[in-house]
């Protein structure tokens, strides 16, 4: 999800994190401490439903897709470039 104007990011890195990828978005859309954040999904490769079930759960959830595993560095760098915010946290979903 993209917050306009937002003074964060939260970049989570998912590979094959079943349940928890939806239970990590819930939680970081949740936490308003620091302000609306923009959120980006940034899927490796997944085939275990993980982005479908959140995307359910979480209408309007931005997602990148990486063009196959491509390694937790290289998916973060692919989130943060994603978005517009001057400050990105790299999250993992467990």
């Amino acid at each position: 999800m993209a917050e306009s104007g937002a003074r964060w990011a939260a970049v989570v890195v998912n590979y094959e994190a079943g349940p928890l990828l939806t239970e990590c978005v819930r939680s970081v859309l949740a936490d308003t401490s620091a302000g609306p954040v923009e959120l980006v999904v940034v899927d490796n490769g997944s085939t275990d439903g993980s982005v479908a079930a959140a995307r359910a759960e979480v209408p309007g959830l931005r997602v990148v897709t990486a063009p196959g595993n491509v390694g937790y560095a290289r998916a973060a760098n692919l989130g943060a470039a994603a978005t517009t915010a001057p400050v990105v946290a790299v999250l993992n979903p467990d």
